[in-house]
């Protein structure tokens, strides 16, 4: 049987931000529509707030319970609902950067030359590696062929995190 998390004995320094953070997602999980049915979050709120109802009452929950509302679903479900309203990638609202942002595109800019020829795009505009299957075929391929001019870049990351581009031309050539 699981132990129940207890905040309000945390050792940390910011004491009840379990309950905050919790209180948070949980709203913001209400306003996307993403809680169950059987969940009444208006029944947390005892007119002071959700944190100071649990806070107040001294509220105590499983990690497994409390990891269905983390941060990271909360962020999956927000790219769903924008999803489903049709928002394009360029329309949505910045984001915080992450590591994967930071060493990304936003101070370098991506050279659009052929990831498998070093080809300047030229009339023809390389496309931009998009699938883990692709990448997946590429190594394959090059470690098939011993190609060490594919696999040395291939070693930095796979084919999207690296900004990728070719063209398809080169692609079915490989």
């Amino acid at each position: 049987m699981e132990t129940l998390t207890k905040p309000d004995q945390s050792k940390r320094k910011d004491i009840g931000i379990g309950y905050s953070s919790l209180a948070e997602n949980l709203v913001k999980f209400s306003e996307l529509g993403e809680l169950p049915g059987s969940f009444h979050l208006e029944r947390l709120d005892d007119g002071h707030g959700i944190e100071a109802a649990m806070v107040a009452h001294v509220a105590k929950y499983h990690q497994t319970c409390r990891l269905q509302y983390n941060n990271t679903k909360l962020q999956r479900a927000e790219k769903n609902a924008l999803k489903k309203e049709g928002v394009r990638e360029e329309e949505r609202p910045a984001c915080k950067l992450t590591r994967l942002h930071s060493r990304s595109s936003s101070t370098q800019k991506v050279p659009e030359t052929c990831f498998f020829r070093e080809q300047p795009a030229g009339a023809d505009s390389p496309r931009k590696a998009s699938t883990f299957q692709m990448d997946r075929r590429v190594r394959d391929c090059a470690t098939l062929l011993g190609d060490a001019e594919l696999l040395v870049p291939l070693s930095g990351g796979d084919m999207i995190v690296l900004g990728a581009q070719y063209h398809p031309q080169c692609l079915k050539g490989l």
